[in-house]
């Protein structure tokens, strides 16, 4: 059996980061990412902390906007407005792209269309199952720490030690626009990220949010729970034309949509257990 001193399961921005380090520091690293392309599953809208490319010793190439102001938008349509930072905003294909591509130069075996499909203990090892999408085959590997780095993805429903039965309470959907513009937006846009706090038809709590990137705007909604297609098409649609009104009013523009379902609730009372950690 294949055997390595560290497995990462996810190649977001923590399971790279933590490849990138284990393997700069001489530690045997394997890593086992779903998708063909790293960044490929846009489940956020990757706005930065002010100070993070200078923390995470990243390039400061994956800026797309420098943000110094925030602003909070309440139901009135209000805005109250925050200077800090800046802030910044990229895409996750750079943001996890370029994380994977570092922690690759260090050394890290970065394996793609590798699905995890579960794992058991095996004396002072784990034993880590997952498919090989590539060749349709299972493998086993053998590995003396685990980190399960898939965020809000991670199901551990079997597991005695780690698995939690509330996991799924605290569902959350997020849909969001990438807002293709024929010509630039009011320059305002490109130095702001916008959140907005507002009730949607039903009555629940939405969070809307405008972060700018290099080459559109990324324009997306999140509430707790799920929500019927059409009706949730309808509050994307009404938001996003709320936010074009002042941004881009009589500018031609295209889209495209992404969505992700994010799985949250109380914090896990356990994340690690004989040698397999849960993060991301």
């Amino acid at each position: 059996m294949e055997q390595t001193e560290f497995l990462i399961v996810g190649c977001g921005p923590a399971g790279g980061t933590a490849a990138r380090e284990a393997a700069a520091c001489g530690v045997q690293t394997v890593v086992l990412e779903k998708d063909t392309v790293i960044g490929a599953k846009r489940v956020c809208a990757a706005g930065l902390r002010p100070g993070f490319c200078g923390t995470f010793d990243l390039p400061r190439a994956i800026v797309h906007c420098d943000t110094p102001r925030l602003a909070l938008f309440g139901a009135d349509g209000i805005a109250h407005e925050i200077f800090f930072g800046p802030g910044h905003t990229t895409t996750r294909e750079q943001l996890d792209g370029t994380i994977a591509g570092l922690a690759r130069a260090s050394g890290a075996d970065i394996r793609t269309q590798a699905l995890f499909r579960g794992l058991r203990p095996d004396g002072d090892r784990t034993i880590v199952e997952y498919a090989d999408l590539r060749s349709g085959e299972r493998r086993q590997v053998a590995a003396r720490n685990v980190f399960l780095a898939q965020g809000s993805t991670v199901r551990l429903e079997g597991d005695s030690q780690l698995g939690f039965a509330g996991w799924k309470n605290g569902l959350m959907t997020t849909y969001q626009y990438r807002v293709y513009l024929d010509q630039p937006a009011d320059p305002i846009a490109y130095e702001t990220l916008e959140l907005h706090y507002y009730c949607a038809h039903d009555g629940r709590q939405i969070i809307g949010w405008m972060f700018p990137k290099r080459d559109h705007l990324a324009i997306g909604l999140g509430f707790t729970g799920k929500m019927p297609g059409a009706q949730l098409r309808l509050e994307l649609n009404l938001f996003a034309d709320r936010v074009r009104q002042r941004l881009y009013s009589g500018i031609d523009f295209s889209i495209e949509e992404e969505g992700h379902l994010l799985y949250g609730g109380w914090p896990r009372p356990r994340i690690g257990a004989g040698g397999v950690m849960v993060g991301g």
